[in-house]
């Protein structure tokens, strides 16, 4: 997960971040999410702070509004 947000940030920098698709990059976080939101390197892996931060950002870079689960992770009560 810190990979993706690592290349496509360096796309980003070189203006070539439209290349990438970004239905696929959105599917592949999904499919790494894990109960309450948290998010794993890869998928069958084990969730961590660090990939969830990953993820976020990447979903932000992507212009993503649906973080609604992933931020579930943070919150009081879970």
């Amino acid at each position: 997960m810190s990979g993706v947000y690592w290349g496509l940030t360096v796309l980003d920098l070189m203006g070539q971040l439209h290349c990438m698709n970004s239905e696929e990059i959105l599917t592949f976080i999904k499919s790494c999410q894990h109960e309450f939101g948290r998010i794993s390197a890869n998928i069958r892996h084990d969730p961590h702070l660090l990939y969830t931060l990953s993820a976020v950002q990447v979903n932000t870079n992507q212009n993503c509004n649906d973080l609604d689960s992933m931020f579930s992770y943070f919150r009081v009560g879970n």
